[in-house]
């Protein structure tokens, strides 16, 4: 029996396996991973441990977070369930292991690898061809159930109630409710099946069940291991696989600019699933049990205390990510848990990941975007995954034929249709716009901070941020300021722009996010820099920040949105009229905890300010958005450019950049604000030195020369190669 906890301060008294936080449960592992360590579960008798360096400790420590008691949350399968690799630590479970992962390992899925893309490239093409289908059942389960299950080699019955077997040993991993309950019966159906003569007896030869047994007869492991290791195939193989492949193309539909990267780059497929993995795991977590007495954070457990290991939570863990909410492709995600960790790593990780990747490959040859149409969660007490989903898909022909031109690289690959649904006039000269679908499909979901790319019927694209929490499900509204020596892009809104009318927007992307695990935020805002800024004060308030924020403006008719800010404590409001000065920048400095987060938008010479007085912050606590270019551009030119996918030379002339050297000779790229603040023109760079002069890279980037913003930046030598 655990140790009594309902009444200690780090306690969550919520039912974690209850339908509701199954659907909807990232808000309570925040709630779990904000109270410490290890957190008391008084519905469960269990202690969480939810953080992701926590769970990752006790991943690679079975010495203290032992499984050989079993990994369920009830005691009914802990004690009927032992035996296999999964409730085994080392040295046995090393023992088991090596014969389970024999035909796992990378080498030997080389054998298979050309069956398993035959077999993708087969049902992609079939479905992409129907134009819309059903994900889970058509397209996740088909390789694990088609291929998986044969290579198994179990007779036909096993075959076909693999996916039955699975989803039931899955929910008896949760406490003794009514799901683990319903799945008793089905498990003791596999363990006699696993037992059962005419099963040993029917394996196929050359299957990876008869290679337990064979195992067995050289004496490598006792005979009567081989049943419980048989369901080491039988149980984890199919439902984390098709729960991935799932929750991977829903996120590719979530966030179609991600998917757009990796169709012009198949190298991100490998971190896209480690993403997909992180962003949303299908496991949800194991429990393991303390071996000794131990301490976390000053709270003692005694050994025999029964641990649960949120893996889910982990991966969504603030301290480890960067807007973890958030599904970018380019993420460094190999830290994640999603497989788990340490000697449990998920022994099928490779296979997993060779059948979504040959599912990747097949789609981004034929699919331009994923369109939603209904979806449906599954529920499962230990699995976290889509029941249904129907998508309907966008190939290329069908692209080419919905638009008015031919696309070019120069045209970003993201664009959505968007109807403008409402126009209010929220301060002097700026407008609050809604979008919502021009085609009832959701619009991608937008972090505070964001911004999207607003693509004009004049042809002009411009960059205008996202103004979260008061637009509506499936919406999405922008502010707008007039600019009346601007560029044209916000004369032609507020000219001709009207409520009905149609237009394209790309993103969203966000170069601005909220640290929501800051202690201490400050937010300073000039004009139309509030409209980033108000949805990060939103999300601060929503969460219970401490924060405040510095809005300034030069007249009270300029303010956006006064009616919300003026009555709020945590809003300082600075009229330049009124005070006779600007904002002071420095006494807001002085004045914040050495812990602060710092944000500021507005107008270039509040920026510049704001650099220059908060450079003595550490530079992971100060953050900033320009809406123009930091730098004038380089247009000083003179110097060549390689293009390595070719070896053509461009010669940049004096007066150029390098985006219009390109354009000279046909050579396009995707080009949106071209000032240097979208990073819509990012461009690898492979020898040379950037003159870098864009407001995206950060100092330690710009210092790598690894990339560059060919609208803006220019040469500090004669050549650069890039990778074009």
């Amino acid at each position: 029996m655990n140790a009594p906890g309902a009444l200690h301060s780090s306690s969550y008294d919520v039912d974690l396996y209850s339908d509701e936080v199954i659907l909807d449960p990232y808000d309570h592992y925040r709630a779990i991973r904000e109270l410490g360590s290890v957190v008391y579960l008084p519905k469960h008798n269990l202690w969480a441990i939810s953080r992701h360096a926590d769970v990752k400790a006790a991943l690679l420590n079975h010495e203290l977070f032992s499984s050989a008691k079993g990994v369920a949350a009830n005691d009914v399968l802990n004690t009927a369930g032992l035996g296999n690799t999964i409730t085994s630590d080392p040295p046995d479970h090393t023992r088991m292991r090596s014969i389970i992962r024999e035909p796992l390992t990378v080498p030997a899925l080389r054998k298979i690898s050309p069956s398993v893309k035959d077999e993708a490239e087969a049902v992609v093409e079939r479905l992409v061809r129907l134009g819309e289908f059903e994900v889970m059942s058509e397209l996740a389960q088909y390789l694990p159930v088609t291929i998986v299950s044969r290579l198994v080699g179990l007779p036909e019955e096993g075959r076909g109630n693999m996916l039955k077997w699975a989803g039931a040993t899955f929910d008896a991993l949760g406490p003794m409710n009514g799901r683990a309950q319903a799945a008793m019966p089905k498990i003791e159906e596999l363990h006699a099946y696993c037992r059962n003569p005419a099963t040993i007896g029917s394996l196929r030869p050359d299957g990876w069940a008869a290679a337990i047994w064979r195992a067995a007869e050289r004496g490598d492991i006792p005979r009567d291991k081989c049943p419980a290791m048989m369901r080491d195939y039988i149980s984890p193989s199919l439902d984390t696989t098709i729960f991935a492949t799932g929750n991977i193309v829903r996120a590719f539909a979530r966030f179609p600019d991600q998917w757009d990267l990796v169709r012009r780059d198949w190298s991100l497929i490998s971190g896209a699933i480690n993403e997909g993995i992180r962003w949303e795991s299908p496991v949800r977590g194991f429990t393991r049990v303390l071996t000794r007495d131990a301490e976390f954070d000053g709270v003692q457990l005694p050994a025999g205390t029964r641990m649960l290991l949120l893996y889910a939570s982990a991966n969504r863990d603030e301290r480890a990510w960067k807007s973890p909410e958030i599904f970018d492709v380019r993420r460094d995600t190999r830290d994640h848990i999603g497989f788990g960790f340490g000697p449990h790593i998920c022994v099928g990780m490779h296979l997993a990941r060779l059948e979504i990747t040959c599912l990747l490959q097949a789609l981004a040859k034929r699919v331009t975007r994923f369109f939603i149409r209904d979806e449906q969660w599954g529920i499962n007490n230990a699995l976290r995954g889509l029941k249904t989903m129907h998508v309907e898909v966008m190939t290329g022909e069908d692209r080419e034929a919905k638009r008015d031109q031919p696309i070019s690289l120069a045209e970003p690959l993201n664009h959505l249709a968007v109807t403008v649904a409402g126009i209010v006039e929220v301060a002097k000269d700026i407008w609050l716009v809604t979008l919502r679908s021009a085609n009832g499909s959701p619009l991608p979901e937008a972090s505070p901070g964001a911004h999207i790319d607003v693509h004009l019927p004049n042809g002009l694209t411009r960059q205008y941020s996202v103004v979260l929490g008061k637009g509506g499900a499936g919406r999405i509204q922008i502010g707008v300021k007039r600019e009346h020596a601007g560029l044209g892009g916000s004369a032609f809104i507020f000219e001709k722009l009207r409520v009905g009318d149609d237009i394209r927007i790309s993103g969203p992307r966000n170069n601005f996010p909220l640290v929501e695990i800051a202690r201490n935020s400050v937010f300073i805002a000039g004009g139309i820099g509030v409209t980033p800024i108000i949805s990060m004060k939103r999300r601060a308030a929503q969460l219970g920040l401490t924060h405040r924020l510095y809005f300034a403006a030069r007249a009270e008719s300029e303010v956006a949105f006064l009616d919300e800010l003026s009555g709020d404590p945590n809003v300082h409001l600075h009229i330049d009229e009124e005070a006779g000065s600007v904002l002071d920048l420095a006494s807001i400095e002085a004045g914040a905890p050495v812990d602060t987060h710092f944000y500021c938008c507005g107008p270039k010479p509040m920026m510049q300010a704001f650099e220059r007085i908060f450079a003595v912050r550490p530079k992971e606590c100060v953050h900033l958005e320009y809406f123009s270019a930091r730098h004038e551009a380089a247009r000083s030119g003179g110097f060549d450019v390689e293009l390595a996918g070719s070896g053509r030379i461009v010669r940049v002339e004096p007066g150029e950049r390098i985006v219009d050297a390109l354009r000279r000779v046909g050579v396009e790229v995707p080009v949106s604000c071209e000032q240097g603040v979208c990073g819509s023109c990012e461009t690898q760079v492979l020898a040379g030195e950037p003159d870098h002069r864009d407001s995206v890279l950060s100092a330690e980037e710009k210092a790598a020369n690894k990339s560059m913003m060919v609208c803006c930046g220019g040469c500090k030598g004669d050549r650069l190669v890039l990778d074009l």
